[in-house]
């Protein structure tokens, strides 16, 4: 149809197919995020209740002077083996020096973990990377060679 001043009409979608393709629309979205938001919580759930089991202890730490060197022996006194850990030195002027390890925990074992740092230390800490939870923290105080 052409008006008065020369332009085409054209006719626009009914209102009600426009409101049932965004209905369809919507849902199809929908749908695509409750598959991914189901499959999402179903493996954090599973790391979550395997984590839950797990534990470490720094039983024993000692600092050699001489070759600036200190060693740690954690125990994992958790319910699951973990392996790769992040060993991390903090110093009193506050600064962090970190090593990893792809050392392998089993249940009931000890792990030796050693690093350079000066003797400046305030406190060690043992993480698991496997189960952010699983850690350890001890203080100078509890470090032999430097602890008082």
């Amino acid at each position: 149809m052409i008006s008065k001043s020369g332009a085409h009409k054209s006719k626009a979608i009914s209102p009600l197919i426009s409101v049932i393709l965004l209905i369809a629309f919507t849902m199809v979205v929908a749908g695509i995020l409750a598959a991914w938001a189901t499959q999402f919580v179903k493996v954090s759930q599973s790391e979550f209740v395997k984590c839950a089991d797990a534990r470490l202890l720094i039983q024993s730490s000692f600092y050699d002077t001489n070759s600036e060197t200190l060693y740690a022996n954690v125990f994992n006194n958790g319910k699951i083996d973990m392996d790769g850990f992040s060993f991390i030195v903090t110093l009193d002027n506050g600064s962090v020096i970190s090593n990893t390890s792809t050392v392998t925990l089993q249940v009931g074992t000890v792990g030796s973990f050693e690093m350079k740092t000066p003797s400046n230390i305030r406190e060690i800490s043992i993480r698991s990377m496997q189960c952010q939870g699983a850690q350890d923290s001890i203080g100078k105080y509890y470090i032999q060679g430097i602890g008082y």
